[in-house]
């Protein structure tokens, strides 16, 4: 089976980066730096010919992929299953905030292993990270079904980005910590769909 080449690149600084609200599934606008951010990869991008381009329907992403691929005439399709994680109430809501109410879980999770924190649900209606990690092998799978031996951008957002390494263990012993994936990182994936090869990863902080 050919494989497929898969380019997963974090969208560029938002306000909402900038002001540290959680953005789940909210938009919230780039900023000049944002823009300049996608521009910059862009032009880092500009060798390599995509055949197809991807993103989550989220508008930053969608506007990340758009100035990626500027001089280049392919639409960009979207996905609900390149969003990032659903915090449910929290979503538009200060960081702080959602570390204040959930003082008690963070707490308890310092007792569980790395692979039992990554099912936990803070609440009901936000995805664990178990639960964002599938919807990308999900997409990957058609992905790779779909584009057998071609090269494919598809723009996402962090926390599922960082969620996508854990489960591969990119890090080794230790998942990655919140933060770690930077606006406009990029992991460069090679798949089949069932088996995922990490190329290359640009923009990522190892703990």
């Amino acid at each position: 089976m050919q494989h497929c080449t898969v380019y997963i690149v974090r969208h560029g600084q938002t306000e909402y980066n900038k002001q540290d609200i959680i953005q789940g599934h909210v938009d919230s606008p780039l900023t000049e730096a944002g823009i300049a951010q996608a521009s910059e990869l862009g032009n880092i991008l500009s060798p390599i010919h995509f055949d197809a381009v991807y993103s989550s329907d989220l508008l930053r992403a969608h506007k990340t992929a758009e100035i990626i691929t500027l001089s280049r005439n392919l639409e960009i399709t979207t996905t609900e299953l390149l969003r990032e994680r659903n915090y449910g109430r929290f979503d538009g809501k200060p960081a702080e905030h959602y570390r204040e109410e959930s003082i008690k879980i963070l707490s308890r999770m310092k007792e569980l292993d790395r692979y039992e924190k990554r099912n936990l649900k803070f609440e009901p209606d936000i995805e664990s990270d178990n639960e964002i990690t599938d919807r990308l092998i999900t997409f990957l799978k058609e992905l790779s079904a779909t584009y057998p031996g071609k090269t494919i951008l598809a723009t996402t957002h962090g926390g599922l980005m960082r969620a996508f390494l854990n489960h591969l263990e990119w890090n080794g012993p230790t998942d990655l910590k919140s933060g770690s994936v930077k606006n406009t990182a990029y992991i460069k994936l090679i798949t089949n769909g069932e088996n995922f090869l990490i190329d290359e990863v640009t923009g990522v902080e190892k703990s």
